[in-house]
């Protein structure tokens, strides 16, 4: 999952774009993502949802895409190694 959030980041900021919206982008895609996991993998119930593990995978999300974002803006010299 953390793959697939820092890859859409990636993708869509283009490096150095924005590393604030990457992280956001992060959040939120982390937070879909487990949210479709938990309601359409694992069956579970919308009031039944575990919020911690939303919160976690939308945690990871947002520091996976802003290191996303400042490791392509290294990797095009936007940024000092």
């Amino acid at each position: 999952m953390v793959v697939v959030v820092t890859i859409v980041v990636v993708t869509v900021t283009r490096g150095a774009a924005a590393p604030l919206g990457a992280l956001i982008i992060g959040l939120v895609v982390g937070v879909a993502l487990e949210l479709v996991m938990q309601v359409t993998v694992m069956g579970v119930r919308l009031g039944d949802i575990n919020w911690t593990k939303v919160a976690i995978s939308g945690a990871i999300g947002a520091v996976f895409g802003a290191a996303g974002a400042y490791i392509g803006a290294i990797g095009k010299g936007a940024l000092p190694a």
